[in-house]
Formats: structure tokens, C-alpha cells, sequence
């Protein structure tokens, strides 16, 4: 059995916290692959960024924890209407409507919530591109480590 996990990020800056979180979902992706392969199971991990600046800061985690083997950093993986669509951002009655219908509270901007769901998205395709076979696990009981991944499946082949 093969493992595949995956997590997309909607950010296009490190501003804030964004840089910190953005390392330890990288290396959760890295610990979680690693510990997959010790226990006998092949593992490929998928990180999504949206913008050059972060793939460049995500290459230098690459080279500083030797984990280019474990997790596959895709960037370019948006349309460009998608791309578009993010950089426009989101009207005030937007981020009310999708915040009450998400249960998301007023710190979440509609555009943080857009942008996850298409970066998951782009995931997805990617993921079911490079990995064929892979079926999609949505049981969260089923995630390695309890971990919440943008996208957990699975291959029969090793």
C-alpha cells in the first residue's frame, strides 16, 4: 500500500505567522512520510504554494531538513483564472455570507476560505495526476496521525 498526503496553503506572502505554520505543516508532511516508509509502507507527500517567494523559503526547508524525497512542492499548479480570482479578493458581504455559512468566524476572510478551496483543488488534480490510482480517504479516522491533511489516499501498489 502506498500513502499519499497533501496540504495546499492559499497564501502568496509569509507575513505574520503564515511563515511559521507554513514549517510545520512542511514538516509534518516530512515527519508523517518518514514515518510511513520505517514502518514498511511506501509515502509521497504534496505541498501546493501559490507564489515564488514561498517555493523559494520551502526549497531552502528542503535542503535544511534533506527531505526533497519526502514531500513533492508543486507551484504553478492554478489556472490562471483561479490565480486571477484570488489576487481580486472578496467584498465585506462575501466574507459575512461564507463566514456564517462555513462557521468560520470574522478572522477568516471568504478569501482565505476561496483560496483554500482552490488550492485544494489544484491539489487534488495534481496529486491524482502524478499518483494514479490513489483513491481519496475523506474519513478522518483513516489520516495518518490524526492529522488533518488537505488530502490523504491511497494506492494498492507499493
Amino acid at each position: 500500500m502506498k500513502h499519499v498526503l497533501g496540504m495546499a496553503r492559499p497564501w502568496s506572502d509569509l507575513e505574520g505567522a503564515r511563515e511559521t505554520r507554513l514549517e510545520l505543516d512542511y514538516l509534518r508532511l516530512v515527519y508523517t512520510i518518514n514515518e510511513l516508509r520505517k514502518a514498511g509502507d511506501a509515502a509521497q507527500g504534496y505541498l501546493i504554494v501559490l507564489s515564488p517567494d514561498i517555493l523559494n523559503r520551502v526549497k531552502q526547508w528542503e535542503l535544511k531538513y534533506q527531505a526533497a524525497e519526502c514531500v513533492q512542492v508543486v507551484y504553478g499548479a492554478l489556472s490562471v483564472s483561479d490565480m486571477s480570482k484570488l489576487r481580486q479578493g472578496s467584498a465585506s458581504t462575501t466574507d459575512e455570507l461564507l463566514a456564517g455559512l462555513t462557521g468560520y468566524g470574522a478572522g477568516k476572510s471568504s478569501n482565505d476560505i476561496f483560496g483554500q478551496a482552490i488550492g485544494e483543488n489544484a491539489l487534488r488534480k495534481e496529486i491524482l495526476k502524478q499518483e494514479p490510482g490513489v483513491r481519496e480517504t475523506i474519513n478522518e479516522s483513516e489520516f495518518p496521525f490524526g492529522i488533518h491533511w488537505d488530502f490523504y489516499g491511497r494506492t494498492a501498489e507499493t
